[in-house]
């Protein structure tokens, strides 16, 4: 603190001048809403590597890491690779192996639309990212004890504790690229396809996936001629409940953000996601741009930092 202290009075003097002033509360207003934004969106992030379709669109990593040569490590070996083998062919599976505290649990699923070939394939890459492979500047789960990995046609997680059934929104992920021109239309039209699908993925031989697509028009005066086209899906272990409650959280989500304007979008938390894509969008490289959820604490402790630091400037 003292270390603060002395910074804050070295620039007291220079608070106490008008113009000084003015520009204070102007940084003030700059940074206050900055951090603000920040509780709902992380801007505009480059993947290192480029488009990410062909590789993992991470939902988390867990900050604790097991060592190289490990138990752990050979128990995560072991279950992912058996997992591979049986899930190929159901589409779904999940299994643990091994002895607290080395206990490892792991689930794997495919895409509900994907072939069983599409699906072997990317369960395939999913493990090869999971063993460390380095991808550009990324390392992916990075020896984490527990981590969540969403392919194009699969997903993956594991951790050293049992989550199966257990709806998690812990955390967040997501990526929004291109406002439609025509908002409320496009708009209204999405969020309708939106409660369609997830009503159809509630349907009990749906197994929690719907996909489905619907025509709009691209601006007030013209006939239907665009076409919204979406996918949703639960995690394979969750219950019709469970995942009624995650999709209705992820389509509130997107409501509340006012992320129904964006052309494209994918929305993942650890127990579900919601994709959708315009005709309009053309080529636009949607995994190239991705917006995440911040931490809330920090943005609430850095304007309440300001906030003293302003008080002290114009009072002193």
């Amino acid at each position: 603190m003292r270390g603060l202290k002395g910074y804050l009075d070295n620039l007291r003097p220079m608070a106490s001048k008008p113009y000084s002033k003015i520009f204070l509360l102007f940084f003030y207003f700059i940074f206050s809403n900055l951090l603000t934004g920040l509780t709902q969106v992380d801007g505009s992030y480059k993947w290192p590597t480029g488009p990410v379709s062909s590789g993992p669109f991470p939902v988390w990593t867990s900050e604790i890491q097991y060592a190289t040569g490990s138990i752990f490590q050979k128990n995560l070996n072991k279950v992912l690779n058996d997992l591979v083998v049986n899930t190929s062919a159901t589409a779904f599976n999940t299994s643990s192996y091994g002895q607290s505290p080395n206990k490892v649990y792991a689930l794997l699923q495919c895409q509900g639309d994907a072939s069983q070939q599409e699906c072997s394939s990317c369960l395939q890459k999913a493990i090869r990212y999971t063993a460390g492979t380095v991808d550009g500047d990324i390392i992916w789960c990075d020896r984490s004890v527990g981590c969540q990995l969403w392919f194009e046609r699969c997903f993956l997680r594991y951790d050293n504790y049992s989550f199966f059934s257990i709806f998690d929104e812990d955390d967040f992920s997501s990526m929004a690229l291109g406002l439609h021109r025509n908002s409320t239309n496009f708009e209204t039209t999405l969020l309708r396809l939106l409660s369609n699908l997830s009503a159809e993925a509630l349907e009990p031989a749906k197994k929690g996936f719907a996909a489905g697509s619907t025509n709009y028009s691209a601006s007030s005066s013209s006939s239907p001629s665009e076409k919204i086209e979406g996918v949703m899906q639960c995690s394979g272990d969750l219950s019709i409940a469970n995942c009624s409650a995650c999709l209705s959280n992820l389509t509130q989500w997107v409501v509340n953000n006012k992320y129904s304007k964006n052309l494209q979008a994918k929305y993942v938390n650890r127990s579900c996601f919601i994709f959708y894509n315009s005709t309009e969008s053309g080529d636009l490289p949607l995994d190239n741009l991705s917006i995440k959820k911040a931490p809330i604490m920090s943005v609430v402790y850095g304007v309440l930092l300001m906030e003293i630091a302003l008080l002290v400037f114009i009072d002193g």
